[in-house]
Protein backbone atom coordinates (compact mmCIF):
# COMPACT_ATOMS: atom_id res chain seq x y z
CA UNK A 1 0.00 0.00 0.00
CA UNK A 2 1.17 3.13 -0.95
CA UNK A 3 0.67 6.52 1.63
CA UNK A 4 1.39 9.92 0.97
CA UNK A 5 2.07 12.58 3.79
CA UNK A 6 0.00 15.12 4.24
CA UNK A 7 1.72 18.28 5.55
CA UNK A 8 0.36 17.90 8.82
CA UNK A 9 1.67 14.31 9.27
CA UNK A 10 4.75 15.68 8.10
CA UNK A 11 4.95 18.41 10.68
CA UNK A 12 3.61 15.35 13.42
CA UNK A 13 6.21 12.56 13.00
CA UNK A 14 8.98 15.47 12.68
CA UNK A 15 7.85 16.82 15.77
CA UNK A 16 7.83 13.27 17.54
CA UNK A 17 11.27 12.44 16.66
CA UNK A 18 13.00 16.43 17.24
CA UNK A 19 10.80 15.87 20.77
CA UNK A 20 12.47 11.81 21.26
CA UNK A 21 15.94 12.98 20.68
CA UNK A 22 15.67 16.11 22.86
CA UNK A 23 14.68 13.63 25.90
CA UNK A 24 17.51 11.65 25.25
CA UNK A 25 20.23 14.45 24.76
CA UNK A 26 18.51 15.43 28.37
CA UNK A 27 18.84 12.36 30.05
CA UNK A 28 22.24 12.17 29.11
CA UNK A 29 23.39 14.81 30.99
CA UNK A 30 20.87 14.59 34.12
CA UNK A 31 20.36 10.66 34.60
CA UNK A 32 23.01 7.71 35.51
CA UNK A 33 23.70 4.90 32.82
CA UNK A 34 20.82 2.82 34.09
CA UNK A 35 18.35 5.25 33.59
CA UNK A 36 19.86 6.59 30.74
CA UNK A 37 19.02 2.88 29.37
CA UNK A 38 15.51 3.31 31.31
CA UNK A 39 14.72 6.46 28.92
CA UNK A 40 15.84 4.96 25.83
CA UNK A 41 13.65 2.37 26.29
CA UNK A 42 10.90 4.21 27.31
CA UNK A 43 10.94 6.33 23.99
CA UNK A 44 12.08 3.19 21.35
CA UNK A 45 8.61 2.57 23.08
CA UNK A 46 6.71 5.83 22.29
CA UNK A 47 8.91 5.61 19.06
CA UNK A 48 6.88 2.74 17.81
CA UNK A 49 3.53 3.41 19.05
CA UNK A 50 3.99 6.65 17.01
CA UNK A 51 5.01 4.80 14.13
CA UNK A 52 1.81 2.12 14.52
CA UNK A 53 -0.56 5.27 15.18
CA UNK A 54 0.78 7.20 11.94
CA UNK A 55 0.09 3.66 9.95
CA UNK A 56 -3.25 3.10 11.04
CA UNK A 57 -4.18 6.15 10.67
CA UNK A 58 -2.68 6.59 6.98
CA UNK A 59 -4.33 2.74 6.26
CA UNK A 60 -7.60 4.46 7.71
CA UNK A 61 -7.56 7.20 5.72
CA UNK A 62 -6.75 5.32 2.22
CA UNK A 63 -9.25 3.01 3.07
CA UNK A 64 -12.15 6.12 3.51
CA UNK A 65 -10.73 7.67 0.15
CA UNK A 66 -11.18 4.05 -1.61
CA UNK A 67 -14.72 4.09 -0.44
CA UNK A 68 -15.66 7.46 -1.46
CA UNK A 69 -14.65 6.97 -4.84
CA UNK A 70 -16.68 4.04 -4.90
CA UNK A 71 -19.60 5.42 -3.42
CA UNK A 72 -19.54 8.48 -5.74
CA UNK A 73 -19.29 6.05 -8.80
CA UNK A 74 -21.81 3.54 -7.47
CA UNK A 75 -24.16 7.16 -7.13
CA UNK A 76 -23.11 8.94 -10.30
CA UNK A 77 -24.15 5.70 -12.56
CA UNK A 78 -27.55 5.60 -11.09
CA UNK A 79 -30.61 6.99 -13.35
CA UNK A 80 -32.65 8.19 -9.87
CA UNK A 81 -31.86 11.71 -8.59
CA UNK A 82 -29.66 11.40 -5.37
CA UNK A 83 -28.82 13.84 -2.92
CA UNK A 84 -26.75 13.05 -0.62
CA UNK A 85 -26.37 14.95 2.67
CA UNK A 86 -25.36 15.22 6.27
CA UNK A 87 -27.42 15.43 9.45
CA UNK A 88 -27.20 18.92 9.27
CA UNK A 89 -28.52 18.60 6.03
CA UNK A 90 -25.07 20.23 4.58
CA UNK A 91 -25.13 18.62 1.05
CA UNK A 92 -22.56 16.53 -0.07
CA UNK A 93 -23.10 15.61 -3.03
CA UNK A 94 -25.51 15.04 -5.99
CA UNK A 95 -25.34 13.35 -8.85
CA UNK A 96 -26.16 13.85 -12.39
CA UNK A 97 -30.12 12.49 -12.36
CA UNK A 98 -30.56 14.90 -9.54
CA UNK A 99 -28.91 18.00 -11.30
CA UNK A 100 -30.98 17.20 -14.21
CA UNK A 101 -34.39 17.16 -11.97
CA UNK A 102 -33.89 20.41 -10.27
CA UNK A 103 -32.07 22.24 -12.49
CA UNK A 104 -29.14 23.31 -9.99
CA UNK A 105 -25.74 21.94 -10.76
CA UNK A 106 -23.41 20.34 -7.80
CA UNK A 107 -21.27 23.37 -7.53
CA UNK A 108 -24.06 25.43 -6.98
CA UNK A 109 -25.52 23.03 -3.68
CA UNK A 110 -22.19 21.18 -3.06
CA UNK A 111 -21.20 22.31 1.33
CA UNK A 112 -24.53 24.35 1.34
CA UNK A 113 -27.05 24.29 3.63
CA UNK A 114 -30.06 23.03 2.94
CA UNK A 115 -32.40 25.79 5.67
CA UNK A 116 -36.10 26.02 5.59
CA UNK A 117 -35.69 29.57 4.32
CA UNK A 118 -33.93 28.53 1.06
CA UNK A 119 -38.07 27.99 -0.14
CA UNK A 120 -38.04 31.77 -1.23
CA UNK A 121 -34.93 31.51 -3.80
CA UNK A 122 -37.17 30.51 -6.87
CA UNK A 123 -34.05 28.75 -8.09
CA UNK A 124 -33.89 26.54 -5.19
CA UNK A 125 -37.59 26.35 -4.22
CA UNK A 126 -38.45 22.88 -5.43
CA UNK A 127 -35.13 20.80 -4.16
CA UNK A 128 -35.82 23.00 -0.55
CA UNK A 129 -39.39 21.45 -0.57
CA UNK A 130 -38.20 17.99 -1.59
CA UNK A 131 -35.78 17.97 1.27
CA UNK A 132 -38.50 19.20 3.59
CA UNK A 133 -41.54 17.57 2.41
CA UNK A 134 -43.68 19.97 5.03
CA UNK A 135 -43.03 22.98 2.78
CA UNK A 136 -44.40 21.63 -0.18
CA UNK A 137 -47.86 22.78 -1.15
CA UNK A 138 -50.83 20.57 0.01
CA UNK A 139 -51.17 17.79 -2.91
CA UNK A 140 -54.80 16.93 -3.54
CA UNK A 141 -55.12 13.20 -4.34
CA UNK A 142 -57.80 11.76 -6.62
CA UNK A 143 -59.65 8.87 -6.06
Amino acid sequence: MRTYLETRDVVLLSGAGISLFVVLLVTLFFLPIPGIIFVALLMCTAASFVVLLYRRTARSKFENKVKNIELESVIGSMRDGVVVYDINFRVLSINKAAEDLFGISTQEVAGMFITPDLVKNPHLRIFTEVMFPSLAPSINTLS
